[in-house]
């Protein structure tokens, strides 16, 4: 029995050391899981790294951007209220000239208008003292009439100033 019982007894050890091996194997390929882990760990931590870097830079450009917003911004307002400014001045300017125009052109039509009266009663007068001579009012009456066309003339120049 002696010699059964070595064998029942290599078995036993044979077994746990299977047992044992079976022990080392799982611990193994937990280890090389686990070097798995952290060395997906480590990339995540570089990756992290680089991406506050990457977002602390596009913050950066972000506020800079924000910056060069606001600047062009106050371009555009300080633009806009010299606009204003250089509008109402040449309003202003043109508000003159036109007042300008509208005055010479009532001066040039009451010159015209007593002008053409002057001629008016300086051909009656011319009549009456000529007696009334037919050479004499004809003459008269081309140049009243040369009066009326240069006075139409200045009453067109005023309409067209005034409009």
């Amino acid at each position: 029995m002696s010699g059964k019982t070595n064998l029942k007894q290599v078995a036993d050890d044979v077994r746990n050391f299977s047992r044992t091996i079976r022990s080392v194997l799982a611990l193994a390929e937990a280890l090389d899981e686990i070097g798995s882990i952290e060395q997906t760990r480590r990339e995540a931590i570089l990756a992290a790294d680089v991406a506050r870097k990457d977002a602390d830079v596009a913050l950066a450009e972000a506020d800079k951007a924000k910056a060069d917003l606001d600047t062009a911004r106050g371009r555009i307002k300080t633009a806009e209220l010299q606009a204003v400014e250089v509008r109402e001045a040449a309003e202003a300017q043109a508000l003159d000239i036109v007042a300008e125009a509208k005055r010479d052109a009532q001066q040039m039509c009451t010159e015209g208008t007593e002008a053409l009266a002057a001629a008016r009663a300086a051909a009656r007068a011319e009549e009456e003292r000529a007696g009334r001579s037919l050479q004499k009012t004809e003459d008269l009456t081309k140049e009243v009439k040369a009066l009326e066309g240069k006075v139409a003339k200045l009453r067109a120049q005023a309409a067209k100033i005034l409009s």
